[in-house]
């Protein structure tokens, strides 16, 4: 049995967040392949769109489902320098403005601005174990988007989504998993999208 615990926090979202007619982007650790459903669960009654690899879209039922749902895909190039994780020439470009238009439209966006799940990439893992906030470095686009557009940055954390699905693991075991929310961070506040990304990192690093 899998159990979602939300700890007490400052934040809700408002009713204008909930109802569709202002957006915010919400970033979150990520160590494991629950985490999108759990965070999901614990922000209702918010919905987001989420930022998810392009493969996963291709998966049946599920990627129907993620389609559907408005969730954006990251189009990673196969072939590419980067052993697959490179992206596909321009699609970033094509994520961003995505991305820009669905929350400027009222909508809420989720990514896990790490790019990868805890434990996945050993050297990473390795260098997050030595940093002050325990996570790996975050990727600043989507904190330059928010800036420019002026979308709040909602930050989560979340801890026992890797107990309950390990890192390498097709099986799902019984476990707790507890999400905090923390109020809101304005990118008018940071001089650039690597100030905004660090102070975020960091908030997330004290809620975990």
């Amino acid at each position: 049995m899998c159990r979602l615990r939300t700890a007490p926090g400052p934040w809700t979202p408002p009713p204008e967040v909930v109802a569709g007619r202002k957006g915010v982007l919400v970033v979150c650790n990520h160590r494991s392949f629950m985490d999108p459903f759990a965070l999901c669960s614990g922000l209702l009654p918010l919905e987001t769109k989420y930022v998810a690899k392009g493969d996963l879209f291709s998966v049946p039922f599920g990627g129907w489902a993620m389609k559907n749902a408005g969730d954006l895909p990251v189009k990673f190039d196969p072939k590419g320098s980067k052993g697959g994780w490179g992206m596909v020439k321009g699609a970033t470009g094509q994520l961003l403005l995505a991305a820009q238009e669905t929350m400027l439209a009222g909508n809420s966006v989720a990514v896990f601005p790490e790019g990868t799940r805890m434990g996945f990439d050993a050297e990473k893992a390795a260098a997050a174990a030595a940093a002050p906030s325990r996570l790996m470095e975050f990727k600043p686009p989507f904190f330059d988007l928010a800036k420019k557009s002026g979308v709040p940055v909602v930050v989560c954390a979340m801890r026992g989504t890797d107990d309950v699905w390990p890192v390498g693991s097709n099986m799902m075991r019984a476990g707790t998993i507890t999400l905090a929310v923390s109020p809101p961070l304005d990118g008018a506040d940071y001089a650039d999208e690597a100030a905004f990304a660090a102070a975020a990192r960091e908030r997330m690093g004290k809620l975990y």
